[in-house]
């Protein structure tokens, strides 16, 4: 089989191996519940490990909640999967599937 084929072949079938695990932390990260029976007042800290379990989307529309949730929101990272591409001395091609650290800095 033609080296280049077998690259390409190689990077979908790990693209798709990314896109499978997103789409599992997806599905098991836990949904929002809506409850309006109590005022719960929580600490930023116990506020960023909620917010961490939720998707950007979420937390976005959280931001509208009160000034002191999107402090938080706009403090934390971004997660952002990405695909890392390396080669050796000896001209073999790994792919890595993982996640990157981005933090946003708005003025």
């Amino acid at each position: 089989m033609n080296r280049s084929r077998q690259l390409w072949r190689t990077a979908k079938r790990k693209l798709l191996d990314c896109q499978g695990k997103l789409k599992d932390l997806i599905r098991k990260a836990p949904k929002p519940v809506h409850s309006s029976a109590h005022n719960i007042v929580l600490d930023d800290l116990v506020m960023e490990e909620i917010l961490k379990n939720l998707d950007i989307s979420e937390r976005v529309k959280l931001r509208r909640v009160s000034r002191r949730v999107r402090d938080v929101v706009d403090r934390m990272p971004l997660i952002l999967p990405f695909v890392f591409i390396r080669s050796d001395a000896r001209g073999n091609i790994e792919l890595h599937c993982d996640y990157m650290d981005v933090l946003l800095v708005t003025q």
